[in-house]
């Protein structure tokens, strides 16, 4: 059937034949042009996965390529292209990822490999993540008046305990080792040192990598110190700095463009060699006719946000095993698939769902190879699902680990009380409303909660040691609930490469079985997306939406759900 569906639509396609060939070979007229991208503010991992909520929220204001699929089939494009000079990469403030920042400059070092000029125009100006990105080009330009800073990298995370304590609030919680802060800012007054020692450590890997991209303008490690230690600075300094090679106004960068080719500044009434949309250049690139017989695929399951157990009503949104398991299954039986690329972004969530899906997971990796490819977070339940994985390929600077188990309970029969509430107690046995948030655990309830928060982590560090082919001592060593950059992972034999998802098709496709390497590099990528539940409406959606930022800003509280929830939640701090 399929077959057929193609076939009909190239007959149909086979009526715009004149018009393509004429618009191909317009475009083979001429010298070499620039291709202008608009990089939007909000960058996801693949084109058409924002949420509603998301959606909503970005508007009219982002226009251009908001996705890093589109990024790369506009860079494999343009690299192979002799009739492209190169890229003009126009970046707004982003509100993206240390993660995404590195998959962008991945991007524009591949087109400077393939000899294609690559120049960032900041119109806004930046702070550390558009620096960061922009220096990996050729050449970077700002607008007049426009600044970068304030340099440095901070985090700082609330903690609430005395306003607890002023409304009759207690949380109570239970953690498998002394990184496990997720609860923390509900129960102390400050940081604790374990915390501070892995936040420190996550704040130093984006600071290094920052510092080593202004070096590679050729800066020293003192005139480096001098300009975090200046903290905002101007064009006209960013320039007299060496950071920009030139300050100007957006309607004059194509005589900057035509400039660098050799050639002279055009004429104020000139456009015809003004640089080209990306998005219309993908239009002009692409092919007409759709192939009868398509070639295997690589299948990239993105497994983004809170793993979520199963809700009376399902009404829960994120990540389900009812909804995933599914889709796996129908993977492992589909023949054109002989690769599977599970893109990972989640700071964990439910103990028994991440269980369920990790044996699904594993399943699956004993049919056909499968690849974890981390986004910006894959901590806690989201680095249990990649132990079923046969490699892990990580970003340097994205945050995983969290090898651990946090149990939090709200206890508020102080501020029950202070607002006249009186709450009644039935029960058929003494512990049969433990979970009540208008009562304390007792000594024996703690205990028993104890019990199972330590048999979880002993079931998380043998899931790991399992798929790490390591001991149960060893992933302690390095777990207890603390977090880590890729890199860092890396060394701790945590991850097995360090990259972006072209790394991890790599992977994949080199553990295709019985392939040719001409076959597995005709293996194209393919996404497939997990169907969700029902949602929670605009509300549930807004809410959720600031619970997770909540939870990856602030490592905060986390709450025991009727299921017995256990949140793996890490410390992403948001700097």
């Amino acid at each position: 059937m399929a077959y057929l569906v193609r076939f009909v639509i190239n007959l149909f396609r086979s009526l715009l034949l004149p018009l393509w060939l004429i618009r191909r070979r317009s475009w083979g007229r001429g010298e070499p042009r620039w291709i202008r991208v608009d990089v939007s503010p909000r960058i996801v991992a693949f084109s058409g996965g924002r949420s509603p909520l998301q959606r909503l929220t970005a508007g009219a204001r982002e226009h251009g390529i908001g996705s890093l699929d589109r990024l790369r089939a506009l860079t494999d494009e343009a690299a192979r292209d002799p009739k492209v000079r190169g890229l003009l990469v126009t970046l707004p403030p982003l509100e993206a990822g240390w993660a995404t920042c590195e998959s962008l400059r991945e991007l524009i070092a591949q087109l400077r490999a393939a000899n294609k000029q690559v120049v960032c125009y900041l119109p806004q100006g930046g702070g550390n993540k558009e620096l960061y990105v922009a220096l990996a080009a050729d050449s970077v330009y700002v607008a007049p008046y426009a600044s970068f800073g304030p340099l440095g990298l901070a985090v700082s995370p609330l903690y609430f305990r005395p306003l607890l304590d002023r409304l009759g609030i207690r949380v109570e919680a239970l953690a498998s080792g002394e990184y496990k802060s997720a609860a923390e800012p509900g129960l102390r007054e400050n940081m604790s040192d374990a915390a501070r020692e892995q936040l420190d450590a996550l704040l130093a890997a984006r600071q290094v990598a920052l510092t080593a991209a202004l070096q590679q303008r050729g800066l020293s490690a003192e005139e480096v110190s001098q300009l975090f230690a200046r903290s905002l600075i101007l064009a006209d300094d960013a320039l007299a700095s060496r950071i920009v090679d030139g300050v100007v106004y957006e309607d004059e960068l194509p005589a900057t463009l035509r400039a660098r080719g050799g050639a002279p500044a055009l004429e104020e009434d000139d456009t015809a060699d003004e640089p080209l949309p990306a998005a219309r250049y993908l239009r002009l690139k692409r092919k007409l006719w759709l192939p009868l017989a398509p070639a295997g695929s690589i299948a990239i399951v993105p497994l983004h946000g809170m793993i979520t157990g199963e809700v009376p009503g399902g009404l829960s949104s994120g990540l389900k095993e009812s909804t995933l398991a599914p889709l796996l299954r129908g993977l492992a039986k589909d023949p054109g698939v002989r690769a599977i690329v599970l893109h990972i972004d989640s700071p964990g969530g439910s103990a028994l769902a991440s269980e369920q899906m990790h044996h699904d997971i594993k399943q699956l990796a004993r049919k056909k190879p499968v690849i974890a490819c981390f986004g910006e977070v894959a901590a806690s339940g989201g680095y249990y699902l990649a132990c079923a994985c046969n490699k892990i390929v990580a970003h340097d600077l994205c945050t995983t680990g969290s090898i651990g188990v946090v149990m939090a309970k709200v206890d508020a029969h102080d501020f029950v009380a202070r607002l006249g509430l009186r709450p009644q107690f039935l029960r058929t046995a003494d512990s049969a409303d433990m979970l009540s948030p208008t009562r304390s655990l007792s000594d024996r309830e703690q205990t028993l909660l104890s019990g199972h928060v330590v048999q979880l982590y002993q079931r998380f560090l043998a899931v790991v040691a399992e798929g790490r082919g390591c001991t149960i001592e060893q992933v302690d060593s390095v777990a207890r609930g603390r977090v880590w950059t890729g890199s860092a992972a890396k060394e701790h034999g945590l991850v097995d490469a360090i990259g972006s998802m072209e790394r991890a098709l790599s992977e994949a496709r080199a553990l295709v079985p019985e392939l040719s390497s001409a076959e597995r590099a005709a293996l194209r990528p393919r996404v497939f997306r997990v169907k969700s539940g029902r949602g929670l409406g605009l509300p549930g959606l807004v809410l959720g939406s600031w619970l997770t930022q909540q939870l990856q800003q602030l490592a905060g509280l986390t709450s025991l759900s009727r299921e017995a929830a256990l949140y793996y939640a890490p410390l992403t701090p948001d700097d």
